[in-house]
């Protein structure tokens, strides 16, 4: 007899949610600078956005390990995301595959992060930033692949750190980060192949 499983409406809806979800997030990667807005979930995290939400139940599982900034260590992330994806949770950045900044204004660095090797530039963190606005207008900058000539990117909520330190990890590629700044359902993926200009 064949299971019933797919036959029921609401697991039916999730699976294709899931998978929409995952598109969004893998084309937001591809098509750097570009907004994407992911459609919201039934379930959150108390101080979580729903893209951070999305993006690490489409990314994390049993073999990633997930590093939370200090204010959100204290938060039911960790168990929340520990029971859905399996994925490890550490308290050191230079652990850490995946990272999530609940305050863009707290961050500072990025060498904390695992920058990958020469060898296997794929060893490194993806950084995850929650913002407070992202929109494709005057703004920084970009160029490089998925960009056909130039894009700009206005978001709001990073300190003036963060784009000097984008610059220099593109300097870094095939090693770097890469970042995705989200707010609120919007999600902006700025792979380490995405120049800075200004």
């Amino acid at each position: 007899m064949s299971p019933v499983i797919a036959e029921v409406p609401e697991l039916q809806e999730a699976v294709f949610d899931a998978q929409r979800s995952f598109r969004i997030v893998l084309n937001a990667l591809a098509h750097p600078g570009r907004v994407h807005r992911i459609p919201s979930r039934s379930d959150s995290v108390p101080g979580l956005t729903p893209a951070t939400v999305s993006i690490c139940l489409c990314l994390l599982d049993q073999t990633t390990s997930l590093w939370l900034d200090p204010q959100l260590q204290a938060t039911p992330a960790a168990s929340f995301f520990r029971f859905h994806t399996g994925c490890k949770v550490t308290d050191k950045p230079g652990d850490a595959g995946f990272a999530i900044i609940g305050r863009a204004e707290s961050f500072s660095t990025i060498p904390d992060f695992p920058l990958g090797t020469p060898d296997y530039p794929d060893r490194s963190a993806t950084l995850i930033i929650e913002v407070d606005g992202l929109a494709e207008e005057d703004g920084i900058k970009l160029s490089g692949p998925g960009i056909e000539t130039e894009s700009q990117l206005n978001v709001k909520g990073l300190p003036d750190t963060f784009w000097p330190m984008a610059r220099r990890n593109h300097l870094m590629f095939p090693m770097g980060v890469d970042f995705f700044l989200v707010a609120g359902n919007d999600v902006v993926g700025l792979p380490r192949s995405t120049k800075v200009d200004g």
